[in-house]
């Protein structure tokens, strides 16, 4: 099959960036003998720089090239100019494909209610392509926390139009997958899809990437590492540094914990990078509170080699079901700390890989991760299962159930 993946965000295989969704959705179609065509926007998210300046393909393979289409530029995640920034990539798309070989599948990626309408009709009725979700986010009910809790019901009315338009466009597509179940559940009331067109791939990371042991090039990182003791327990947050992400519960942990244990003993480190970055700077001691900054992925790998647990915590109100820092953390072996329900918080239960707390109790938060640094052996058990749950969420294991979908939803099955 001819197969494209239309997404204007993520990364190109050769950016310093851990590999994205797209990238690992086709490297599993080429091996399974199809076709890949994927479609970036010239503009990168993360960074907020343009790649280049002009339309161009790059091939990574016989069968695995990426267009980089024109967009135009934005600062601010929630903005028109987002908004106008998502709508030139698809205007532009359909300019500049005008050439090419029509697919028999196309997956788009959702999030896509800003521009899905510009290419939803082309898609079905020019290219004659059926279409496949891949749900990544979802964005209506992240809007809700723009707003307070008490005000929920003005967000409703607010974002109707969006759910009416998520609406349409899910009942328009021939298959869903989702990065977790609770998503899929999310789309299934809005669609039945049959059984064999949905399915849940959640996100991964590369085995190459966990085990390829590169030099660690940060001095404080090395510098940390070298002056480690035997019985010395880190616990790492590392990640965006924002509102939604709790970070003031986790610095007013790190200061409860200071009266607990000696930097000797117990060591908060944090790693990561926005807007609450300076909070975190203030707050550290770099004794017993570490602040690294935002690290290299290959400075942040060798890092999690020599940590014991890590934190996943998030707002109550958060829309997050499995974050990506999950699979890292699974991968390195670090039991979790986390707020989240929904699928991350189903496994760390089922499988005892860390465990729950309330989200925004700094005592909570204090008392889970006392927990594992003073009982070494329940520690080192979920580190194994840890490990254990790394090679169930594989690369290898999760996007051989999106090939699954595609040929089911090509063929009729």
């Amino acid at each position: 099959m001819n197969i494209w993946i239309i997404n204007p965000y993520g990364s190109l295989p050769d950016e310093s960036w851990r590999t994205y969704r797209s990238t690992m959705i086709a490297n599993a179609l080429v091996a399974s003998g199809h076709r890949v065509t994927q479609f970036i926007s010239n503009f990168e998210h993360r960074s907020k720089t343009f790649r280049n300046d002009c339309y161009e393909s790059r091939s990574y393979g016989p069968n695995y090239s990426i267009s980089i289409i024109p967009s135009t530029s934005y600062k601010s995640h929630i903005s028109l100019s987002r908004v106008k920034y998502e709508r030139s990539y698809a205007k532009n798309l359909i300019k500049y494909v005008a050439d090419y070989e029509k697919p028999d599948i196309v997956i788009l990626a959702e999030p896509a209610l800003c521009y899905y309408n510009i290419i939803l009709r082309w898609i079905k009725k020019d290219l004659k392509a059926k279409i496949i979700i891949d749900l990544i986010d979802i964005w209506p009910e992240l809007f809700h926390l723009l707003f307070p809790k008490s005000l929920n019901f003005l967000a409703n009315l607010i974002f109707f139009p969006l759910y009416m338009w998520r609406r349409r466009l899910y009942r328009s597509v021939d298959g869903l997958v989702a990065v977790s179940k609770n998503y899929q559940d999310i789309a299934l009331k809005i669609k039945p899809f049959k059984p064999s067109h949905t399915d849940v791939v959640y996100w991964s990371i590369p085995e190459n990437e966990i085990n390829k042991e590169e030099l660690i090039s940060n001095k404080d990182v090395i510098n940390l590492i070298e002056s480690k003791g035997l019985e010395e327990v880190w616990c790492i947050y590392a990640g965006t540094l924002g509102e939604n992400y709790d970070v003031k519960s986790i610095i007013d942990a790190g200061e409860e914990l200071k009266k607990i244990y000696s930097h000797n003993r117990f060591k908060l480190i944090i790693a990561g990078d926005g807007p609450l970055a300076d909070f975190c700077i203030e707050n550290s001691d770099q004794k017993s509170i570490v602040f690294l900054g935002r690290l290299s992925s290959t400075d942040l790998a060798g890092l999690f080699r020599h940590c014991d647990i890590a934190l996943s915590t998030y707002r109550q109100r958060s829309t997050v079901s499995m974050p990506i820092k999950a699979f890292d953390y699974f991968a390195f072996g670090l039991p979790l700390v986390n707020s989240l329900k929904r699928d991350l918080g189903y496994f760390i239960n089922k499988m005892e890989i860390g465990i729950n707390y309330e989200a925004e109790s700094v005592s909570a938060l204090t008392g889970a991760i006392k927990i594992l640094v003073d009982d070494k052996d329940k520690r080192l058990q979920m580190k194994e299962n840890a490990l254990i749950a790394s090679t169930i969420f594989s690369e290898n294991l999760q996007y051989s159930k999106f090939i699954y979908v595609i040929e089911n939803v090509y063929y009729g099955k």
